[in-house]
C-alpha cells in the first residue's frame, strides 16, 4: 500500500470551507479557472472540497464574463408603457398622493419627462374624480366589526386631518380634513 495516498482531515470541508476568507476564496477560484493547479490539488491545499472550488472556479467564470460582457447600454429601451388618458390620470394621482407633489410639481413633471402641459384645472379635476370615486367606496365599507378605535389628528399642508384608526387591524376608517382641531369638530365625529 502506497503511504501517499490522502487521509481525510479531522475536520469537515464544510467547516474548513466556511473560515475560508473572501480573498482566499478569489484566489482558489481564479487559479481553478486558469487552470495553473489541478481542482483535487487546489481542494486539498484549502482543506475543502472540491465541489467549494468548483464553485469558487463559476463564481470568477461568471464575474469575467459579466465584466467583459456587452451590457445594456443606457439608450437601449427597456420596456413600452401604453400611454392612456386612464395611465396619465394614475401618474398625477401618484405624484400627488405618494410623492406629495404640489399641482406645480406635477405641471415641471409633466413638462419635463413627457414634454407635455398640463393645466392645475386638469390636475385638479383628476383628483376630485379619485376622491369621489374613494368617498363611494369609503361609505359602502362596513365598520361594525370595529371596536376600539384610536383617533388623532395630522396636518395635510398646516390644516387638520382629523385620523380614525381600528387598533386591533390599523385600518384606517376615518380621514377627514376640517378647519379646526376643536373639541367641537370631534365630538362632531
Amino acid at each position: 500500500m502506497s503511504n501517499d495516498h490522502y487521509t481525510k482531515p479531522s475536520v469537515s470541508y464544510k467547516s474548513n470551507a466556511e473560515l475560508i476568507d473572501q480573498e482566499t476564496r478569489q484566489r482558489i477560484g481564479v487559479s481553478a479557472l486558469a487552470g495553473k493547479e489541478n481542482i483535487t490539488n487546489l481542494s486539498r491545499q484549502h482543506g475543502a472540497s472540491r465541489k467549494f472550488v468548483y464553485a469558487q472556479k463559476d463564481k470568477v467564470s461568471t464575474a469575467l464574463n459579466e465584466a467583459f460582457s456587452e451590457c445594456e447600454k443606457d439608450s437601449d429601451v427597456l420596456f413600452y408603457i401604453p400611454v392612456i388618458k386612464a395611465w396619465l390620470q394614475q401618474v398625477v394621482l401618484m405624484l400627488i398622493l405618494a410623492c406629495h407633489s404640489s399641482y406645480g410639481g406635477v405641471i415641471e413633471f409633466f413638462r419635463d419627462v413627457f414634454d407635455q402641459r398640463i393645466c392645475k384645472g386638469s390636475i385638479f379635476n383628476i383628483v376630485q374624480n379619485a376622491l369621489k370615486k374613494t368617498g363611494q367606496i369609503n361609505k359602502s365599507q362596513d365598520l361594525s366589526s370595529i371596536k376600539v378605535g384610536d383617533h388623532d389628528e395630522i396636518f395635510q399642508n398646516r390644516i387638520p386631518v382629523l385620523v380614525g384608526c381600528n387598533v386591533e387591524s390599523t385600518y384606517t376608517y376615518l380621514l377627514k380634513q376640517e378647519e379646526h382641531r376643536d373639541t367641537t369638530t370631534w365630538v362632531t365625529w
